[in-house]
């Protein structure tokens, strides 16, 4: 039998035939690899248990602070934590969390559990504010006068 001599195209990049049957003859035993591992399961990855270590982690932080708001509530009868606060914790949580909900990205339970403790989502409006703001109402409609009635 003649051996029967077949010319290679060349190869795209200058790449020789040899380098590219080896490339292939790695990638079929990179394949054969894969096969023969057991299947691993998507909860056991490295990646995934670190994932929801770092989720249960937040969830347990936000409960935390939740608490903390409760026990604010109790002792003042708001959930309306002034940003200048002892517990400056507290504070910017509480910031985070209007920041969150105005950006969309607070989950529906946890809107749900602070509106239940009527949560102001606003900062800005505090009752002193709210006062001044109905005070300046009462001027524009009385001319500009503020006469306050003892």
């Amino acid at each position: 039998a003649a051996a029967t001599t077949t010319t290679e195209p060349p190869r795209p990049n200058g790449l020789s035939s040899s380098l590219s049957k080896t490339t292939e003859e790695d990638g079929i035993e990179l394949q054969q690899q894969q096969q023969q591992r057991p299947p691993s399961s998507s909860s056991s990855s490295p990646s995934s248990e670190s994932e929801s270590e770092s989720k249960s982690k937040r969830d347990a932080a936000w409960e935390s602070r939740y608490s903390q708001l409760l026990r604010f509530r109790s002792t003042h009868g708001h959930s309306d934590v002034p940003y200048k606060h002892r517990d400056r914790t507290l504070a910017v949580w509480v910031t985070y969390q209007r920041r969150s909900r105005r950006a969309g990205t607070l989950r529906p339970d946890r809107i749900v559990r602070l509106d239940a403790l009527n949560f102001r989502w606003e900062s800005k409006s505090s009752p002193w504010t709210d006062r001044l703001n109905e005070l300046a109402r009462v001027g524009r409609v009385h001319g500009g006068r503020y006469e306050v009635p003892p």
